[in-house]
């Protein structure tokens, strides 16, 4: 028993003291993620498991741990990129983008990104719902329940939580709704007013200098 015990040591040592000749610096198990340590190698990160194996390649300049964002994801960050790894070492998010938010901030199992200095929004399966094309998102519900007001190019619209442009951005100023009517947003495009329903149809057309508030009042009750 004593010979076995002795053997078992030796080769505990013996392994830890090649993998300490392969990385520069390895955590212990289980602090990342259940039988895996995270290692370092020419300055970059990556994880073995309890036999050594490489289960993601130290290629990383950064990595979370798994759960901080996601359950079972890892942020990972790539040439000043940010992505998702699972914790087999596959990528779920490729990194591509140079932020990426918590899920969950701005809409359920959603989460922000930004590439090319513009926003969109990914699903927990990597998936871009919303194509990164947008200067700015506002939270959703802000505005209106399940909608978000977006900028681009400088003019403003609204998405819904599928993605879908409820309303184009086209036009300078968006107000709240209910501000003016309920149910109706103020608009303003090419520098004239007009007013938008809750479905983005242009009840108003927007040519008027001032707010046409007698002309909103009829044209909203005539039915």
């Amino acid at each position: 028993m004593k010979n076995l015990t002795l053997i078992i040591s030796i080769l505990v040592l013996s392994i830890s003291t090649l993998l300490a000749q392969k990385y520069e610096e390895i955590s212990d198990f289980g602090v990342y993620q259940k039988d895996l340590a995270l290692v370092q190698k020419d300055g970059l990160y990556g994880f073995i498991d309890i036999n050594g194996t490489e289960i993601v390649e130290p290629k990383y300049e950064e990595i979370s741990d798994f759960g901080m964002y996601q359950k079972d994801l890892a942020l990972v960050q790539k040439d000043g990129l940010y992505g998702f790894i699972d914790i087999n070492g596959t990528e779920i998010v490729e990194p591509k983008y140079e932020e990426i938010s918590d899920f969950g901030v701005y809409q359920k199992d959603l989460a922000l990104v930004q590439k090319d200095g513009l926003y969109g929004f990914i699903d927990i399966n990597g998936t871009e719902i919303v194509e990164p094309k947008y200067k700015e998102i506002s939270d959703f519900g802000v505005y209106q329940k399940d909608l978000a007001l977006v900028q681009k190019d400088g003019l403003y619209g609204f998405i819904d939580i599928n993605g879908t442009e409820i309303v184009e951005p086209k036009y300078e100023e968006i107000s709240d709704f209910g501000v003016f009517q309920k149910d109706l947003a103020l608009v303003q495009k090419d520098g004239l007013y007009g007013f938008i329903d809750i479905n983005g149809t242009e009840i108003v057309e927007p040519k008027y200098p001032e707010v046409p508030n007698e002309q909103i009042k009829t044209k909203a009750n005539m039915r």
